[in-house]
C-alpha cells in the first residue's frame, strides 16, 4: 500500500489518493502499516499456501459489499 500526493494512478487498486495538509498523518499512518505488518510476517510466511489462491472478487467489489452493510 502506498499513500501518493497528486493522486493515486487509475488502476492500481493497492494506492491510495493523499489529502492535502495530511503529510504527517499520511507518514504516521504508512509508518504504522509497515511495523504492523511486519510482525505478521513470519506467521505469514510460515503459513504460505503451496500455490496462489485467486478470488473471483476485486478489492473495489470488497469495498462496495461493506458499504452496502453498514447503509
Amino acid at each position: 500500500m502506498t499513500v501518493t500526493k497528486g493522486g493515486a494512478p487509475d488502476g492500481d487498486m493497492h494506492a491510495v489518493d493523499g489529502i492535502s495538509g495530511g503529510t504527517i498523518t499520511s507518514d504516521g499512518v504508512t509508518d504504522m502499516l509497515k511495523e504492523r505488518i511486519t510482525r505478521y510476517l513470519p506467521y505469514l510466511e510460515a503459513n504460505r499456501p503451496s500455490q496462489e489462491i485467486l478470488l473471483p472478487i476485486d478489492s473495489t467489489s470488497v469495498v462496495n459489499l461493506i458499504s452496502m452493510k453498514n447503509e
